[in-house]
Formats: C-alpha cells, structure tokens, sequence
C-alpha cells in the first residue's frame, strides 16, 4: 500500500533522478500559457486593419472565442514540445529500463501500475489546462468584450480532446518504439497529420466558428465532422493497446542491444584501448555547434532584413519622388480604394510619368494610377477619358453617410506620375506590425538576445545533446 500510494504521487510529480515538477509548477506552466495567449490576442489586435482579418477571424476578432481559441491552440503546441522534451520521463520508456521487473515480480499488479500512470498523465495535463484556460478567461474580462459564456465549454472540451490525443501517441509509441529520436519523429508526424485531419474533415471549420460553438454537440454530430467520434474510438484503443503491451514488457528483463556478447567474442583476443579512446563525441559537440549557429545567424538575418525592409517601407509616401527598380512601394492607410486595394496593404505603382519618364505612355480606363493634384498626391482610378485629353477619376469606396461623387475630379496626364501594379497584403500586415511599438520591441530583442546569448544558447543544446545520449 505504501508503493502504490508513492508510485502515484512519483508519478504525479514526476519525480525522478535530477527532474520533478510540483503542483504549483503546474499551476505555473498553466498561468504562463493563459498570459501567453492573452498577449498574442493582444499582440494581434495592433494589426487588426490587415489581411489577418479576413484570413484568421477566429483569431482576431476582439472577442472572448479570439482569446480562447487563441489559448487551446497555443497550449496544444506547448504540450507537444514539452512531451517531446521530456518524453524519457513521461511515458511508459521506463519498463525498457527495467524499472518495473523486481516490481512486478514482488507480487505489485502492473494493470495498477499501467492505470496510475496514464490517469496521472491525463491529470497532470487537466490541471495545467484548466488554469490556463482561467487565467486567459479572467485576463479577457479587463478588455472588456461582450460576455458571451456558451461557447466556453465547448472550447475547453476541443482544446483538452486534442492534447489527449497526443498523450495517448506518446504513451502508446513508447511501448512500441525504443530509439527517442524515433519515437519523437512519430509524435510530431502525428501531430501534423492529425492537423490536416482536422481541416479535410471539417472538424476545424466547426471548432473556429463562434456561432456552431455555442453548442457543445456539434462536436460530435456527424453531420458536421467525424472527427471527434473516430477520436474517441481512436484514444479507447490506445487505451487497450498500451494496457496489454505495457503489461506484457513489464514482465521481462530487458538487456540493451548495443552490447557485445561475451560468448560470442571469448575466442578473440582483446587488448586495452589507448587514449584518445574515440573522437565521436567531439564531432557530436562540434556539429551541435555548427547547427545552432546557422539557426542563430539564419534568425538574426531574417530580423535584420526584416527591420531594414520596414524602416524602407516606413519612409515611403507617394509624395516622395524616389522609387525601386521603376516601382514606388508604400503602404496604403486608407479604405478608399477597396476592394481593389485594402488598408494597410503594401502597393506598389509602376513610374509612368508621361513627361520624363515614359513620354508614351497612354492612360487606359479602370485603371488604378498615383497623380498629384494641388500639389497633393492621390491615388483613384479612372473611370473615363475625355475628348479632350483630359481623364475622369474617382475612388471606389464612399463610407457611409459621405457625401457621393465628392472626390470625383477631372485631371491632366501629366499629372499621372504611378499606375498601380499590385499588393502585396501580407508583406503590408508585417510592415504594421513591425512599426508598433510590439512590433519595433520584438525585432530589435531577437538579433541582440541572440548576438549576446549564443554562447548559453549553444551549451544549452550541448548538454541537452548528452543528456540524451546517456
């Protein structure tokens, strides 16, 4: 009775040799997946006015599912990583290490064991969850969006389900798969594959809709997606697999296979082996090095860039006269010209003065082009050509309660100076981004963290590297 009530709390706590988490580690793990979501919400919300809009309104929209939505996927990747990181402690890879056989042989039931084990694993993983899924839904209420608590639930029970599934591949692979780096590879190719699951079955589209969320069985209707129900049958028969297979290895002495047989090897003669012994580890360590440092200076590369190319991009008016290659990019503030161009979007216009630049150019009807006006820029699009030479312009979008056809002007060719030649909306969302104060934060931290911290940054994936090995 007493190792079975200390299995359960070693379990529980996960403590082994040099490793344990207490529950209030996990309260902590929890609360910092709350706060996570509740910044990257908030982090969102300063490129509202951009292609994420329209591309990922479940998550921008500023609203209690945003945030929550937001969490359940945020804690499903976080999990994922720390049952990769911490796969040797979690799962059933201890029986391969014999840790059950004297056990099982004084008379300790191994379905008990098999049992504790995976309901400590599922209950550690409720408790994080549940105070995540808290802290994002009380940080929420300081922003003040409409309370609507129907689909709460809902959200809860999709999040929970899909870190279950993971947990049950975890626990059931390591029954089957003896190498980490193996058995790591079928948990991220499951995870990805359950991704795509999700979007082909429709299952996503449910769990992203606010309004099907609000009630709890349309998570398991059929007609909606299988998803959910081919799941449950799928976690049921994790459940049946590991309980057998678990209990079978339980029952025998493992030996590692990288050992030599001393019989077969007796007719040979064996001598001592003179320093240096062996020269793999250095050449582990060393490429170790090598990789993360292509990692550190392909990441402080891409930010550099990407700070380069915003503060260009920043400078950029159409009352500038300079431009790139013939083209004059800069981002659009306006909603003037939608749906052709959105706001915020990165455009870029064709240099078409008819005077110096291209004396031949003729201007065509519907199309978009940069003139000056009043010693003004503007930008519409033309909508008539006169007799006389002269062009008719006008914007495309009137808000509401303006006054029609007030920007509507005639003007010269020569005024013309740009014609549009397209957008790009996502390059236009990360100019937004990078020119708030998140943004500017974010990417003048990750090449000076990563300059200044390589050398932790490296020993850190070293020793990890050998931890691994042992």
């Amino acid at each position: 009775m007493e190792y079975k009530s200390g299995f359960f709390f070693k379990e529980f706590r996960q403590a082994y040799s040099e490793y344990k988490i207490s529950l209030s580690r996990m309260i902590l793990f929890g609360a910092f997946l709350g706060l996570l979501a509740f910044s990257f919400h908030f982090l969102l919300q300063t490129v509202y006015d951009s292609v994420l809009t329209r591309s990922v309104p479940e998550l921008m929209l500023p609203s209690y599912f945003s945030v929550l939505f937001a969490y359940i996927n945020i804690a499903y990747i976080f999990f994922l990583i720390y049952f990769l990181a911490s796969y040797k402690y979690l799962t059933f890879s201890e029986i391969r290490d014999n840790s059950w056989y004297l056990l099982v042989k004084m008379g300790y039931d191994p379905l008990k064991m098999i049992m504790i084990k995976l309901s400590v694993r599922v209950l550690s993983v409720l408790i994080t969850f549940s105070v995540g899924f808290g802290i994002a839904l009380l940080l929420t209420v300081f922003l003040k969006y409409p309370f609507v608590p129907d689909y709460f639930l809902p959200l809860f029970v999709a999040g929970f389900f899909d870190i279950l599934i993971i947990v049950m591949v975890t626990m059931t692979s390591s029954l089957f798969i003896a190498l980490f780096d193996s058995a790591r590879l079928v948990i991220v190719a499951s995870a990805l594959i359950l991704f795509f699951i999700k979007i082909f079955s429709g299952y996503y589209s449910v769990v992203s809709n606010r309004t099907l969320m609000r009630d709890p069985l349309n998570l398991i209707r059929v007609n909606r997606s299988a998803y959910f129900l081919i799941f449950v049958v799928f976690i049921l028969s994790c459940l049946a697999v590991c309980i057998y297979r678990a209990r079978f290895l339980s029952q025998y002495y493992h030996t590692e296979t990288n050992r030599y047989d001393e019989f077969a090897l007796q007719d040979y003669k064996t001598d001592a082996i003179k320093e240096p012994v062996s020269r793999s580890a250095p050449r582990i360590s060393r490429k170790i090095n090598i990789a993360v440092m292509i990692g550190l200076t392909v990441l402080v590369s891409i930010s550099i860039v990407i700070n380069l190319f915003v503060l260009f991009v920043g400078a950029m008016s159409p009352d500038k006269e300079f431009d790139v290659m013939g083209h004059i990019p800069y981002i659009f503030r306006s909603s003037l010209m939608q749906p052709s161009i959105e706001k915020n979007d990165l455009v870029f216009f064709r240099r078409v003065d008819p005077v110096s630049v291209d004396p031949s150019y003729v201007p065509e009807v519907d199309t978009i082009v940069l003139f000056r006006h009043n010693n003004a820029p503007h930008i519409e699009r033309i909508i008539e050509i006169n007799e006389d030479g002269t062009l008719l312009v006008d914007i495309d979008y009137y808000p509401p309660m303006s006054q029609k056809d007030a920007l509507r002007m005639r003007i010269e060719t020569e005024q013309i100076y740009g014609q549009y030649s397209g957008r790009s909306r996502w390059l236009g969302a990360i100019v937004l981004f990078a020119n708030s104060f998140f943004g500017r934060l974010l990417l003048l931290l990750i090449p000076a963290i990563l300059i200044f911290f390589y050398k932790p940054i490296i020993r850190f994936f070293g020793l990890f590297s050998k931890t691994e090995k042992a």
